[in-house]
Protein backbone atom coordinates (compact mmCIF):
# COMPACT_ATOMS: atom_id res chain seq x y z
CA UNK A 1 0.00 0.00 0.00
CA UNK A 2 1.50 3.23 -0.63
CA UNK A 3 2.66 5.37 2.09
CA UNK A 4 0.88 8.55 0.99
CA UNK A 5 -2.44 6.67 1.68
CA UNK A 6 -3.31 4.46 4.64
CA UNK A 7 -7.12 2.96 4.22
CA UNK A 8 -8.73 2.52 7.79
CA UNK A 9 -11.64 -0.34 7.63
CA UNK A 10 -13.56 0.73 10.17
CA UNK A 11 -16.23 -1.81 11.02
CA UNK A 12 -19.57 -0.70 13.08
CA UNK A 13 -19.86 -1.39 16.68
CA UNK A 14 -22.66 -4.50 16.60
CA UNK A 15 -24.07 -3.31 20.50
CA UNK A 16 -24.16 -0.07 20.03
CA UNK A 17 -24.65 1.71 23.69
CA UNK A 18 -27.53 4.35 23.75
CA UNK A 19 -26.21 7.50 25.73
CA UNK A 20 -29.68 9.64 26.68
CA UNK A 21 -29.56 13.12 26.37
CA UNK A 22 -29.81 14.30 30.08
CA UNK A 23 -30.01 17.56 32.21
CA UNK A 24 -27.28 18.41 34.79
CA UNK A 25 -28.50 15.99 37.16
CA UNK A 26 -26.57 14.11 39.74
CA UNK A 27 -24.81 10.80 38.74
CA UNK A 28 -27.67 8.70 41.04
CA UNK A 29 -30.61 10.37 39.22
CA UNK A 30 -29.00 9.88 36.05
CA UNK A 31 -27.77 5.80 36.42
CA UNK A 32 -31.34 5.20 38.09
CA UNK A 33 -32.60 6.69 34.79
CA UNK A 34 -30.35 4.47 32.71
CA UNK A 35 -31.65 0.96 34.38
CA UNK A 36 -35.12 1.71 34.08
CA UNK A 37 -34.42 3.12 30.49
CA UNK A 38 -32.09 0.56 29.63
CA UNK A 39 -34.21 -2.24 31.35
CA UNK A 40 -30.63 -3.64 33.23
CA UNK A 41 -30.83 -5.49 36.59
CA UNK A 42 -28.54 -3.87 38.36
CA UNK A 43 -25.20 -1.64 38.57
CA UNK A 44 -22.00 -1.01 40.52
CA UNK A 45 -20.51 1.83 40.18
CA UNK A 46 -17.29 3.50 41.53
CA UNK A 47 -15.31 7.06 40.62
CA UNK A 48 -11.37 7.36 41.56
CA UNK A 49 -10.37 11.04 41.51
CA UNK A 50 -6.78 12.52 42.24
CA UNK A 51 -6.39 8.71 43.89
CA UNK A 52 -9.45 8.92 45.87
CA UNK A 53 -12.61 7.12 45.91
CA UNK A 54 -15.69 9.85 45.30
CA UNK A 55 -18.27 7.77 44.77
CA UNK A 56 -18.93 4.07 45.57
CA UNK A 57 -22.73 2.92 44.75
CA UNK A 58 -25.34 0.31 44.13
CA UNK A 59 -28.01 0.65 41.60
CA UNK A 60 -31.02 -1.72 41.31
CA UNK A 61 -30.91 -5.61 41.81
CA UNK A 62 -27.77 -8.22 42.21
CA UNK A 63 -30.52 -10.93 41.93
CA UNK A 64 -34.04 -10.06 40.84
CA UNK A 65 -35.95 -13.26 42.57
CA UNK A 66 -34.69 -13.00 45.69
CA UNK A 67 -34.48 -10.14 45.70
CA UNK A 68 -31.25 -8.82 46.70
CA UNK A 69 -30.03 -5.09 45.95
CA UNK A 70 -26.63 -4.19 43.96
CA UNK A 71 -24.15 -2.78 46.25
CA UNK A 72 -20.29 -1.80 45.82
CA UNK A 73 -19.48 -5.17 47.31
CA UNK A 74 -21.30 -7.20 44.93
CA UNK A 75 -19.09 -9.42 42.58
CA UNK A 76 -19.79 -9.55 38.88
CA UNK A 77 -18.12 -11.41 35.58
CA UNK A 78 -15.83 -8.86 34.33
CA UNK A 79 -15.46 -10.78 31.60
CA UNK A 80 -12.58 -9.74 29.37
CA UNK A 81 -11.40 -6.99 31.72
CA UNK A 82 -9.26 -10.04 32.65
CA UNK A 83 -6.99 -9.53 29.98
CA UNK A 84 -5.14 -6.92 31.38
CA UNK A 85 -4.00 -8.89 34.53
CA UNK A 86 -2.87 -11.84 31.93
CA UNK A 87 -0.73 -8.86 30.36
CA UNK A 88 0.58 -7.57 33.51
CA UNK A 89 0.79 -11.34 34.40
CA UNK A 90 2.96 -11.73 31.61
CA UNK A 91 4.69 -8.70 31.91
CA UNK A 92 6.09 -10.20 35.53
CA UNK A 93 7.32 -12.91 33.98
CA UNK A 94 9.01 -11.08 30.97
CA UNK A 95 10.69 -8.90 33.92
CA UNK A 96 11.96 -11.78 35.63
CA UNK A 97 13.72 -13.75 32.13
CA UNK A 98 11.05 -15.71 32.05
CA UNK A 99 9.21 -14.63 28.80
CA UNK A 100 10.56 -12.78 26.17
CA UNK A 101 8.16 -10.82 23.83
CA UNK A 102 9.06 -11.90 20.78
CA UNK A 103 9.76 -15.46 21.21
CA UNK A 104 7.62 -17.53 19.23
CA UNK A 105 4.55 -18.71 21.43
CA UNK A 106 5.98 -22.62 20.31
CA UNK A 107 9.05 -21.86 22.54
CA UNK A 108 7.05 -22.38 25.33
CA UNK A 109 4.21 -24.38 24.08
CA UNK A 110 5.54 -26.69 21.66
CA UNK A 111 3.14 -28.78 21.21
CA UNK A 112 0.94 -25.95 18.87
CA UNK A 113 0.68 -26.23 15.40
CA UNK A 114 3.56 -26.09 13.11
CA UNK A 115 1.42 -23.25 11.40
CA UNK A 116 1.53 -20.94 14.03
CA UNK A 117 5.53 -20.94 14.00
CA UNK A 118 5.45 -17.42 13.41
CA UNK A 119 3.70 -15.89 16.07
CA UNK A 120 4.82 -14.50 19.03
CA UNK A 121 3.72 -13.57 22.66
CA UNK A 122 3.79 -9.86 21.21
CA UNK A 123 1.54 -11.09 18.95
CA UNK A 124 -0.92 -12.68 21.32
CA UNK A 125 -1.16 -9.90 23.66
CA UNK A 126 -2.33 -7.48 20.47
CA UNK A 127 -4.59 -9.01 19.13
CA UNK A 128 -1.92 -9.59 16.04
CA UNK A 129 -1.65 -13.11 15.94
CA UNK A 130 -4.11 -14.06 12.61
CA UNK A 131 -5.84 -17.03 15.33
CA UNK A 132 -9.09 -17.78 14.73
CA UNK A 133 -10.68 -16.68 17.35
CA UNK A 134 -11.81 -19.48 19.31
CA UNK A 135 -15.32 -18.29 21.23
CA UNK A 136 -16.59 -17.29 17.46
CA UNK A 137 -15.63 -20.81 16.51
CA UNK A 138 -17.56 -22.53 19.70
CA UNK A 139 -21.42 -22.38 19.47
CA UNK A 140 -22.31 -20.08 22.32
CA UNK A 141 -24.94 -22.94 23.60
CA UNK A 142 -21.92 -24.99 24.39
CA UNK A 143 -19.63 -22.64 25.32
CA UNK A 144 -22.68 -21.90 28.27
CA UNK A 145 -22.69 -25.39 29.50
CA UNK A 146 -19.59 -26.86 29.04
CA UNK A 147 -15.75 -27.03 30.89
CA UNK A 148 -13.22 -27.37 28.18
CA UNK A 149 -10.87 -30.36 28.86
CA UNK A 150 -6.97 -29.17 28.95
CA UNK A 151 -5.85 -28.64 25.07
CA UNK A 152 -9.26 -28.72 24.12
CA UNK A 153 -9.26 -25.01 22.35
CA UNK A 154 -5.99 -25.59 20.35
CA UNK A 155 -7.80 -29.45 19.32
CA UNK A 156 -10.66 -27.29 18.14
CA UNK A 157 -8.84 -24.71 16.22
CA UNK A 158 -5.75 -27.33 15.10
CA UNK A 159 -6.51 -27.40 11.83
CA UNK A 160 -7.67 -24.02 10.58
CA UNK A 161 -5.27 -22.08 9.01
CA UNK A 162 -4.37 -18.31 10.09
CA UNK A 163 -6.34 -15.71 8.93
CA UNK A 164 -3.71 -13.22 8.12
CA UNK A 165 0.08 -13.42 8.68
CA UNK A 166 0.99 -12.17 12.14
CA UNK A 167 1.58 -8.68 12.96
CA UNK A 168 0.07 -7.44 9.69
CA UNK A 169 -3.68 -6.54 10.72
CA UNK A 170 -5.73 -6.30 14.08
CA UNK A 171 -8.31 -9.00 15.42
CA UNK A 172 -10.12 -9.06 18.75
CA UNK A 173 -9.09 -12.54 19.74
CA UNK A 174 -9.80 -14.82 22.48
CA UNK A 175 -7.65 -17.11 21.37
CA UNK A 176 -4.08 -15.49 22.27
CA UNK A 177 -5.00 -14.94 25.77
CA UNK A 178 -5.90 -18.37 26.28
CA UNK A 179 -2.58 -19.22 24.98
CA UNK A 180 -0.93 -16.89 27.26
CA UNK A 181 -2.58 -17.91 30.24
CA UNK A 182 -1.26 -21.56 29.24
CA UNK A 183 2.18 -19.76 29.13
CA UNK A 184 2.01 -18.68 32.14
CA UNK A 185 1.03 -22.02 33.58
CA UNK A 186 3.91 -23.77 31.71
CA UNK A 187 6.59 -21.62 32.76
CA UNK A 188 5.91 -20.90 36.49
CA UNK A 189 4.66 -24.71 36.81
CA UNK A 190 1.30 -22.91 38.93
CA UNK A 191 -2.15 -22.63 37.53
CA UNK A 192 -3.06 -19.55 36.33
CA UNK A 193 -5.72 -18.67 38.99
CA UNK A 194 -2.74 -19.38 41.78
CA UNK A 195 -0.27 -17.18 40.17
CA UNK A 196 -2.57 -14.02 39.87
CA UNK A 197 -3.65 -14.80 43.20
CA UNK A 198 -0.21 -14.81 45.04
CA UNK A 199 1.63 -12.34 42.88
CA UNK A 200 -1.62 -9.69 42.19
CA UNK A 201 -4.62 -10.15 44.07
CA UNK A 202 -2.87 -11.31 47.63
CA UNK A 203 -0.75 -7.94 47.40
CA UNK A 204 -3.38 -6.03 46.39
CA UNK A 205 -5.75 -6.81 49.17
CA UNK A 206 -8.33 -7.71 46.05
CA UNK A 207 -9.95 -10.59 48.34
CA UNK A 208 -13.46 -10.61 45.95
CA UNK A 209 -11.58 -11.34 42.93
CA UNK A 210 -10.76 -14.78 41.53
CA UNK A 211 -12.51 -17.43 39.29
CA UNK A 212 -15.91 -17.85 37.94
CA UNK A 213 -16.51 -21.02 39.10
CA UNK A 214 -19.94 -21.54 39.70
CA UNK A 215 -19.86 -24.86 41.94
CA UNK A 216 -17.56 -22.21 44.18
CA UNK A 217 -20.09 -20.14 47.43
CA UNK A 218 -18.80 -16.95 46.31
CA UNK A 219 -20.68 -14.31 48.80
CA UNK A 220 -22.35 -11.50 47.46
CA UNK A 221 -21.90 -12.78 44.26
CA UNK A 222 -24.18 -11.18 41.02
CA UNK A 223 -26.82 -13.35 39.47
CA UNK A 224 -26.18 -12.79 35.85
CA UNK A 225 -29.28 -12.39 32.78
CA UNK A 226 -29.28 -13.10 29.37
CA UNK A 227 -32.00 -10.39 27.34
CA UNK A 228 -33.02 -11.01 24.20
CA UNK A 229 -35.67 -8.58 22.83
CA UNK A 230 -37.90 -8.19 25.86
CA UNK A 231 -37.49 -11.47 27.37
CA UNK A 232 -35.07 -11.73 30.26
CA UNK A 233 -33.86 -15.01 31.37
CA UNK A 234 -31.41 -15.97 34.25
CA UNK A 235 -27.76 -16.87 33.12
CA UNK A 236 -25.31 -19.51 34.54
CA UNK A 237 -21.63 -18.14 35.16
CA UNK A 238 -19.15 -18.77 33.22
CA UNK A 239 -16.82 -21.45 33.54
CA UNK A 240 -13.32 -21.05 34.20
CA UNK A 241 -12.02 -23.81 32.00
CA UNK A 242 -14.56 -21.70 28.89
CA UNK A 243 -13.33 -18.19 29.21
CA UNK A 244 -9.86 -18.50 31.10
CA UNK A 245 -6.99 -16.15 30.58
CA UNK A 246 -9.25 -14.21 28.25
CA UNK A 247 -12.15 -13.91 30.53
CA UNK A 248 -13.34 -15.99 33.38
CA UNK A 249 -12.44 -13.70 36.56
CA UNK A 250 -15.21 -11.78 39.19
CA UNK A 251 -14.32 -8.99 40.79
CA UNK A 252 -16.21 -5.74 42.78
CA UNK A 253 -15.82 -2.19 41.76
CA UNK A 254 -13.75 -2.18 45.30
CA UNK A 255 -10.98 -4.13 44.08
CA UNK A 256 -11.15 -2.64 41.15
CA UNK A 257 -10.51 0.66 42.54
CA UNK A 258 -7.56 -1.21 44.17
CA UNK A 259 -6.39 -2.93 40.83
CA UNK A 260 -6.38 0.79 39.27
CA UNK A 261 -4.56 2.40 42.95
CA UNK A 262 -1.65 -0.24 41.71
CA UNK A 263 -1.56 1.18 38.16
CA UNK A 264 -1.55 4.61 39.27
CA UNK A 265 1.37 4.44 41.29
CA UNK A 266 2.91 2.04 38.82
CA UNK A 267 3.32 -0.92 41.69
CA UNK A 268 4.56 -5.01 41.22
CA UNK A 269 5.91 -3.86 37.65
CA UNK A 270 8.80 -1.39 36.68
CA UNK A 271 8.09 2.30 34.99
CA UNK A 272 9.19 0.28 31.60
CA UNK A 273 6.94 -2.63 31.54
CA UNK A 274 4.27 -0.24 32.15
CA UNK A 275 5.04 1.59 29.62
CA UNK A 276 5.13 -1.24 27.03
CA UNK A 277 1.52 -2.05 28.51
CA UNK A 278 0.15 1.22 27.50
CA UNK A 279 1.91 2.16 23.92
CA UNK A 280 -0.59 1.39 20.80
CA UNK A 281 0.96 -1.93 18.80
CA UNK A 282 2.20 -0.67 15.29
CA UNK A 283 1.77 -3.06 12.37
CA UNK A 284 3.82 -4.19 9.73
CA UNK A 285 2.32 -1.27 7.58
CA UNK A 286 3.40 1.03 10.61
CA UNK A 287 -0.23 1.63 11.31
CA UNK A 288 -1.30 2.34 14.87
CA UNK A 289 -4.00 -0.84 16.45
CA UNK A 290 -4.98 1.61 18.97
CA UNK A 291 -4.25 -1.29 21.40
CA UNK A 292 -1.36 -2.23 23.73
CA UNK A 293 -1.46 -5.44 26.31
CA UNK A 294 -4.87 -5.81 27.46
CA UNK A 295 -5.67 -2.31 27.20
CA UNK A 296 -7.45 -0.43 24.22
CA UNK A 297 -5.67 3.38 24.10
CA UNK A 298 -7.43 6.52 22.99
CA UNK A 299 -8.08 10.30 23.36
CA UNK A 300 -11.12 11.74 24.84
CA UNK A 301 -12.22 14.97 23.57
CA UNK A 302 -8.97 15.05 21.41
CA UNK A 303 -6.40 15.89 23.80
CA UNK A 304 -7.49 13.67 26.92
CA UNK A 305 -5.69 10.13 27.26
CA UNK A 306 -8.01 7.38 27.52
CA UNK A 307 -6.59 4.06 28.87
CA UNK A 308 -9.53 1.26 29.05
CA UNK A 309 -10.98 -2.04 28.21
CA UNK A 310 -14.42 -3.49 28.62
CA UNK A 311 -15.53 -7.22 28.98
CA UNK A 312 -18.83 -9.15 28.40
CA UNK A 313 -20.05 -12.55 29.36
CA UNK A 314 -23.06 -14.23 28.36
CA UNK A 315 -24.79 -12.59 31.71
CA UNK A 316 -22.70 -9.92 32.23
CA UNK A 317 -20.84 -6.03 31.23
CA UNK A 318 -18.05 -4.67 32.82
CA UNK A 319 -15.65 -1.30 31.98
CA UNK A 320 -12.91 -0.09 33.79
CA UNK A 321 -11.62 3.37 31.97
CA UNK A 322 -8.66 5.49 33.37
CA UNK A 323 -7.72 9.41 32.03
CA UNK A 324 -4.53 9.85 33.58
CA UNK A 325 -3.88 12.75 32.61
CA UNK A 326 -7.22 13.98 34.48
CA UNK A 327 -6.74 11.89 37.45
CA UNK A 328 -9.80 10.26 37.08
CA UNK A 329 -11.04 6.86 36.94
CA UNK A 330 -14.52 5.08 36.41
CA UNK A 331 -15.37 1.48 36.73
CA UNK A 332 -19.31 -0.22 35.88
CA UNK A 333 -20.28 -3.39 36.10
CA UNK A 334 -23.52 -4.74 35.08
CA UNK A 335 -25.26 -8.20 35.55
CA UNK A 336 -27.04 -8.11 32.27
CA UNK A 337 -24.98 -9.53 28.90
CA UNK A 338 -24.26 -6.21 26.11
CA UNK A 339 -24.98 -3.96 28.71
CA UNK A 340 -24.38 0.21 27.82
CA UNK A 341 -21.50 0.44 30.42
CA UNK A 342 -19.11 2.36 28.00
CA UNK A 343 -21.81 5.32 27.56
CA UNK A 344 -23.05 5.18 31.23
CA UNK A 345 -19.10 5.34 32.08
CA UNK A 346 -18.37 8.28 29.79
CA UNK A 347 -21.21 10.49 31.16
CA UNK A 348 -20.21 9.86 34.24
CA UNK A 349 -17.03 10.84 33.68
CA UNK A 350 -17.96 13.89 32.04
CA UNK A 351 -19.49 14.97 35.15
CA UNK A 352 -16.62 14.80 36.95
CA UNK A 353 -14.69 15.99 34.40
CA UNK A 354 -16.67 18.48 32.35
CA UNK A 355 -13.37 18.97 30.02
CA UNK A 356 -14.57 15.67 28.54
CA UNK A 357 -17.28 17.41 26.62
CA UNK A 358 -16.30 18.33 23.22
CA UNK A 359 -17.68 21.90 21.83
CA UNK A 360 -18.75 21.13 18.00
CA UNK A 361 -16.65 23.59 14.95
CA UNK A 362 -17.82 25.51 12.18
CA UNK A 363 -19.69 22.91 10.16
CA UNK A 364 -19.27 22.04 6.59
CA UNK A 365 -23.06 21.33 5.15
CA UNK A 366 -22.86 19.86 1.99
CA UNK A 367 -20.23 16.94 4.06
CA UNK A 368 -22.80 17.21 6.80
CA UNK A 369 -25.60 16.79 3.87
CA UNK A 370 -23.39 13.78 2.98
CA UNK A 371 -22.76 11.62 5.62
CA UNK A 372 -27.09 12.33 6.88
CA UNK A 373 -28.09 10.46 3.62
CA UNK A 374 -24.84 7.77 4.02
CA UNK A 375 -26.46 6.98 7.32
CA UNK A 376 -29.96 7.01 6.49
CA UNK A 377 -28.68 4.41 3.73
CA UNK A 378 -27.56 2.22 6.46
CA UNK A 379 -30.29 2.22 8.25
CA UNK A 380 -32.89 1.00 5.26
CA UNK A 381 -30.19 -1.01 4.24
CA UNK A 382 -30.66 0.58 0.75
CA UNK A 383 -26.16 1.28 0.70
CA UNK A 384 -24.62 3.13 -2.64
CA UNK A 385 -22.00 0.76 -2.97
CA UNK A 386 -20.74 3.04 -5.49
CA UNK A 387 -19.60 5.66 -3.09
CA UNK A 388 -17.72 2.73 -0.88
CA UNK A 389 -14.04 1.61 -1.75
CA UNK A 390 -13.58 -1.33 -2.71
CA UNK A 391 -10.87 -2.72 -0.20
CA UNK A 392 -14.18 -2.16 2.18
CA UNK A 393 -16.57 -3.80 -0.39
CA UNK A 394 -14.04 -6.95 -0.14
CA UNK A 395 -13.47 -6.63 3.45
CA UNK A 396 -17.59 -7.78 3.90
CA UNK A 397 -18.04 -4.05 5.90
CA UNK A 398 -20.85 -3.45 3.97
CA UNK A 399 -22.41 -6.37 4.99
CA UNK A 400 -21.62 -5.72 8.72
CA UNK A 401 -23.20 -2.36 8.51
CA UNK A 402 -26.40 -4.18 7.13
CA UNK A 403 -26.01 -6.91 9.93
CA UNK A 404 -26.01 -3.84 12.57
CA UNK A 405 -29.58 -2.43 11.24
CA UNK A 406 -31.29 -3.18 14.48
CA UNK A 407 -29.04 -1.00 17.04
CA UNK A 408 -28.48 1.44 14.73
CA UNK A 409 -32.91 2.02 14.47
CA UNK A 410 -32.54 1.24 18.25
CA UNK A 411 -30.93 4.87 18.57
CA UNK A 412 -34.03 6.38 16.93
CA UNK A 413 -34.28 9.47 14.14
CA UNK A 414 -31.74 11.57 14.50
CA UNK A 415 -32.55 14.99 15.73
CA UNK A 416 -29.33 16.88 15.27
CA UNK A 417 -25.28 16.69 13.65
CA UNK A 418 -22.24 18.40 15.41
CA UNK A 419 -19.23 18.35 13.63
CA UNK A 420 -16.48 17.84 16.34
CA UNK A 421 -13.74 16.85 14.18
CA UNK A 422 -12.27 17.19 10.73
CA UNK A 423 -8.41 16.05 10.06
CA UNK A 424 -6.57 15.41 6.83
CA UNK A 425 -4.29 12.54 7.32
CA UNK A 426 -2.39 10.48 4.47
CA UNK A 427 -4.57 11.64 1.66
CA UNK A 428 -7.75 10.73 3.77
CA UNK A 429 -10.14 12.96 5.39
CA UNK A 430 -12.23 12.26 8.78
CA UNK A 431 -15.18 14.03 9.76
CA UNK A 432 -16.54 12.94 13.13
CA UNK A 433 -20.04 13.89 14.44
CA UNK A 434 -21.66 14.12 17.45
CA UNK A 435 -25.46 12.98 16.50
CA UNK A 436 -28.37 13.57 18.75
CA UNK A 437 -31.10 11.04 18.48
CA UNK A 438 -34.21 10.64 19.76
CA UNK A 439 -33.04 8.01 22.47
CA UNK A 440 -29.43 8.64 22.31
CA UNK A 441 -26.39 10.35 21.61
CA UNK A 442 -23.04 8.93 19.59
CA UNK A 443 -20.07 9.70 17.60
CA UNK A 444 -20.84 9.49 13.31
CA UNK A 445 -17.18 9.10 11.88
CA UNK A 446 -16.71 8.88 8.10
CA UNK A 447 -13.71 9.25 5.81
CA UNK A 448 -13.05 9.53 2.27
CA UNK A 449 -9.78 8.75 0.04
CA UNK A 450 -9.09 12.09 -2.27
CA UNK A 451 -11.03 10.40 -4.52
CA UNK A 452 -14.03 10.68 -2.53
CA UNK A 453 -14.78 6.88 -2.10
CA UNK A 454 -15.76 5.80 2.04
CA UNK A 455 -13.22 4.07 3.52
CA UNK A 456 -14.30 4.46 7.17
CA UNK A 457 -17.79 4.68 8.21
CA UNK A 458 -19.06 3.81 11.66
CA UNK A 459 -21.23 4.53 14.43
CA UNK A 460 -19.47 4.49 18.27
CA UNK A 461 -20.75 5.43 21.50
CA UNK A 462 -20.88 8.58 22.63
Amino acid sequence: MAPTMRLRLLAPIVALALVPVVRADGVDDFVRAELKRQNLPGLALCVIKDGKIVKKAGYGMANLETPAPVRPETVFEIGSVTKQFTAFAIMMLVEEGKVKLDEPIRTYLPDLPEKWAPITVRHCLTHTSGLVNYTSAIPASLAATSEFKDGEVVERLRNSELRFAPGEKWEYCNTGYYLLGTIIEKVTGETYWDFLDRRVFKPLAMAATRNSNPRAVIPNRARGYLLMGANRSNANPIMPTVGYAAGSLVSTVLDLAKWDACLREKRLLKPESYAQMWTPYRLTSGASTGYGFGWALDTAAQKHARVAHGGNTLSQSALIERYPDLGLTVVALVNQNNAPVTTISREVARRYAPQLTEKPIKDDPAETEFWKRAFADALSGDIKEELFHAKLREAKILDLIKQNRPALAALGAPLKYELLERKVEAGVTTWRYRVTFEKAVANLIGAKDPEGKIVAFTVQPG
